[in-house]
């Protein structure tokens, strides 16, 4: 059984978490009769639980095996001390995408302390920051998502200030696009939560096309309609992000690649942005559209 802790020192932490896995065999036909690992990766992955003042531990975490569609599969273990994460992933995928096994990582690990912060009514976050890859060599993991900025040129600067005052402008105008903010802000920290925060982003901000009316009938659609013209979307985009959506909204899981997670998030930041550019043009002061 896991038994919490709190802990004051981080002095030899991961020393500490390295040695002792060097120590562990695997059973089954996951090793050879001499407990060497037959065949697996190891990938070491680094991160911080916040607040990290708190010094949040958990010790005898089981270990989890994932088993993937092409029947690769990867085991997780895990430390937590001090608020300092290590977990370390043995796989015998041949083709790793570092991505999608960060999201595992991130996704097992938040299971872990949701519990934790269930039991101690308290919010806990996770950063994963780095990762060791079986060559030895080591990776620190960008901030941001990757591949949702423009590439590099003279004037991204300029136009991401633009929008950071456009938004700014209409958040505080507007609660819909500060709800629509913030859905994305969760959309990019949580991988499992992608699609559904992704999904409440464009839903926040159609209500600004209601002008005023109930959320039913004609009103909705031609709200619908209107998202849709302004934000330069096509039906079928909506329809296949409230497909991925649906069952995170009613209760049920999701388990997206970084690939189809880029994708959500590209529309719903379109759609935020367009909003945004298309108020600050004067385009509220228009006709509405007819559906």
């Amino acid at each position: 059984m896991a038994a919490l802790r709190a802990c004051a020192s981080r002095a030899g932490l991961l020393d500490g978490y390295v040695s002792g896995w060097s120590r562990m065999t695997l059973s089954g036909s996951w090793t050879d009769g001499q407990g060497v690992r037959a065949g697996l990766k190891p990938y070491f992955f680094t991160g911080r639980v916040y607040p990290e003042r708190y010094g949040w531990g958990v010790s005898g975490l089981s270990d989890r095996v994932l088993v993937r569609p092409d029947g690769s599969r990867a085991i997780f273990r895990f430390h937590l001390s001090h608020s300092q994460l290590v977990v370390m992933v043995l796989t015998d995928s041949e083709h790793v995408e570092i991505l999608d096994l960060k999201n595992d990582v991130n996704r097992l690990t938040r299971v872990a302390l949701d519990a934790l912060g269930f039991v101690h009514a308290v919010g806990l976050d996770l950063e994963i920051v780095s990762y060791v890859d079986p060559s030895g060599a080591s990776h620190v993991f960008n901030t941001g998502f990757d591949g949702l900025r423009d590439g590099e040129d003279p004037e991204r600067d300029g136009h991401e200030l633009e929008m950071f005052n456009l938004l700014i402008d209409q958040a505080h105008l507007s609660p819909n696009v500060r709800s629509a903010l913030a859905d994305i802000r969760n959309a990019i920290r949580e991988p499992t939560d992608t699609s559904v925060n992704c999904y409440r982003a464009v839903e926040s901000i159609r209500r600004e096309y209601l002008g005023g009316q109930q959320d039913t009938g004609a009103a909705g659609k031609r709200s619908w309609v209107q998202l849709r013209e302004i934000a330069g979307v096509e039906a079928s985009e909506v329809f296949w992000l409230k497909g991925l959506a649906d069952p995170r909204r009613h209760g049920g899981s999701v388990d997206l690649s970084h690939t189809d997670r880029e994708r959500a998030l590209r529309l719903a930041r379109r759609v935020v942005e367009r909003h945004c550019r298309w108020l600050h043009a004067g385009g509220d002061q228009g006709a509405p559209v007819v559906a």
